[in-house]
């Protein structure tokens, strides 16, 4: 049977919308049912890799290296993140997971966390996506 994963940026959210789905108790921010899987982010989880992590020379600032801009930027995990993120990596790569809900927070702060999360996943990040937008966290 496939399933829905629903990406919420903070626990309460993720929270309230398992109750608005009857998902039931959530263990450690992930709530599951036959239907949904709901999933807490918990803000930013990913920065931007620092210069040196492209090139060894950049860990020492010159003026002669300066612009710094890569072809591709990168990411990695906050030191306080790294367990979220894979937390929410598996649930994105796994197989009964057929579609994603990007149900963190509507501005532009919420879209870029939800894109970072979903970019960086190793397995998952092809499948369909479709956004929820709402502004209460009542059930209704």
């Amino acid at each position: 049977m496939s399933k829905t994963l629903i990406i919420c940026e903070k626990g309460r959210v993720a929270s309230a919308v398992a109750q608005a789905l009857s998902v039931g108790h959530g263990n450690n921010g992930i709530w599951e049912n036959a239907d949904w899987v709901v999933a807490a982010a918990r803000g930013h989880l990913l920065e931007l890799a620092p210069p040196a992590f492209y090139d060894a020379r950049y860990a020492e600032w010159r003026l002669e290296d300066l612009p710094i801009i890569p072809s591709e930027f990168k990411f990695q995990a906050n030191d306080d993140g790294q367990d979220r993120l894979k937390k929410l990596h598996d649930q994105i790569g796994r197989t009964d997971v057929t579609a994603i809900v990007n149900a963190c927070d509507a501005a532009r702060e919420g879209e870029l966390i939800f894109k970072t999360i979903l970019h960086t996943a190793p397995v998952g990040s092809e499948k369909p996506v479709r956004r929820a937008w709402f502004a209460s966290l009542t059930p209704d």
